[in-house]
């Protein structure tokens, strides 16, 4: 596992979706790496660490912070067809990820969504 160095996120109440943003830039390459090398566990980890700073921006859920996390999944799937799945079937996820993601309203789901995602590109990988 990578040691983090990312400073604690201290999320200002005007502007918490800018850290978060700060946050998912910083770990971006180290995810998508993961995903690439097929490491799950990292991936997981990064995943999560990112939803621990979502959580804490609050639990008003815009469609700013949909747009993020619907940008994760875009970068999640372009690293997934680098690393062999098939084009195909990933832009067919897209499509459905951003079909799900819509529906959503609360954290619990919005937590679950995100992790599902990565498990299906991992599979989409896996299958190649």
């Amino acid at each position: 596992m990578q040691n983090n160095d990312f400073p604690p996120v201290a999320l200002d109440p005007d502007l918490p979706y800018d850290r978060i943003r700060e946050l998912y830039l910083y770990e971006e390459p180290s995810l998508l790496a993961s995903i690439r090398m097929g490491d799950r566990r990292e991936a997981i980890r990064i995943i999560n660490l990112l939803l621990v700073h979502i959580y804490s921006a609050g639990a008003e859920r815009s469609e700013l912070l949909k747009g993020l996390l619907l940008e994760l999944v875009v970068m999640m799937s372009r690293a997934a067809v680098e690393a062999g799945a098939a084009q195909s079937e990933v832009l067919g996820m897209r499509f459905r990820h951003l079909t799900e993601l819509a529906a959503i309203e609360d954290d619990e789901h919005l937590a679950a969504w995100l992790r599902e995602s990565l498990v299906r590109i991992f599979e989409a990988v896996e299958r190649r």
